[in-house]
Protein backbone atom coordinates (compact mmCIF):
# COMPACT_ATOMS: atom_id res chain seq x y z
CA UNK A 1 0.00 0.00 0.00
CA UNK A 2 1.96 2.92 -1.30
CA UNK A 3 1.00 6.52 -1.86
CA UNK A 4 -0.68 5.58 -5.15
CA UNK A 5 -3.34 3.68 -3.21
CA UNK A 6 -3.96 6.65 -0.91
CA UNK A 7 -4.25 9.03 -3.85
CA UNK A 8 -6.72 6.76 -5.67
CA UNK A 9 -8.74 6.28 -2.50
CA UNK A 10 -9.02 10.01 -1.84
CA UNK A 11 -10.01 10.73 -5.42
CA UNK A 12 -12.69 8.06 -5.40
CA UNK A 13 -14.15 9.36 -2.12
CA UNK A 14 -13.97 13.04 -2.99
CA UNK A 15 -17.15 14.78 -4.06
CA UNK A 16 -16.89 17.36 -6.78
CA UNK A 17 -18.62 20.73 -6.46
CA UNK A 18 -21.11 19.65 -9.13
CA UNK A 19 -21.95 16.44 -7.28
CA UNK A 20 -22.22 18.34 -4.00
CA UNK A 21 -24.61 20.80 -5.62
CA UNK A 22 -26.73 17.93 -6.97
CA UNK A 23 -26.95 16.52 -3.45
CA UNK A 24 -27.87 19.88 -1.88
CA UNK A 25 -30.46 20.88 -4.48
CA UNK A 26 -33.26 18.55 -3.24
CA UNK A 27 -32.70 19.76 0.32
CA UNK A 28 -32.80 23.40 -0.75
CA UNK A 29 -35.99 22.72 -2.72
CA UNK A 30 -37.61 21.04 0.29
CA UNK A 31 -36.72 24.01 2.50
CA UNK A 32 -38.20 26.37 -0.12
CA UNK A 33 -41.44 24.36 -0.27
CA UNK A 34 -41.60 24.27 3.54
CA UNK A 35 -41.31 28.07 3.67
CA UNK A 36 -44.06 28.47 1.08
CA UNK A 37 -46.35 26.00 2.86
CA UNK A 38 -45.73 27.65 6.22
CA UNK A 39 -46.65 31.06 4.84
CA UNK A 40 -49.77 29.71 3.14
CA UNK A 41 -50.79 28.07 6.41
CA UNK A 42 -50.44 31.42 8.19
CA UNK A 43 -52.50 33.11 5.48
CA UNK A 44 -55.16 30.40 5.83
CA UNK A 45 -55.41 31.11 9.57
CA UNK A 46 -55.64 34.88 9.07
CA UNK A 47 -58.08 34.74 6.17
CA UNK A 48 -60.18 32.05 7.83
CA UNK A 49 -60.90 34.49 10.65
CA UNK A 50 -61.70 37.30 8.22
CA UNK A 51 -63.78 35.32 5.74
CA UNK A 52 -65.37 32.44 7.63
CA UNK A 53 -68.41 32.33 5.33
CA UNK A 54 -66.41 32.07 2.09
CA UNK A 55 -65.83 28.33 2.36
CA UNK A 56 -67.61 27.16 5.50
CA UNK A 57 -67.32 23.40 5.12
CA UNK A 58 -64.62 22.95 2.49
CA UNK A 59 -60.92 23.06 3.05
CA UNK A 60 -59.32 26.00 1.31
CA UNK A 61 -56.78 24.97 -1.28
CA UNK A 62 -53.52 26.86 -1.62
CA UNK A 63 -54.78 28.62 -4.74
CA UNK A 64 -57.97 29.68 -2.90
CA UNK A 65 -55.94 31.13 -0.05
CA UNK A 66 -53.72 33.08 -2.42
CA UNK A 67 -56.73 34.39 -4.36
CA UNK A 68 -58.42 35.55 -1.14
CA UNK A 69 -55.22 37.26 -0.04
CA UNK A 70 -54.85 39.04 -3.40
CA UNK A 71 -58.49 40.17 -3.29
CA UNK A 72 -58.09 41.46 0.25
CA UNK A 73 -54.91 43.37 -0.57
CA UNK A 74 -56.51 44.93 -3.65
CA UNK A 75 -59.40 46.21 -1.51
CA UNK A 76 -57.05 47.98 0.89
Amino acid sequence: MGLGYLSTSLTANSITDEENQKLRKPLAEKLRRDRINSSIKKLRQILGKMFPKQHPSSKLEKADILELAVSFIKQQ
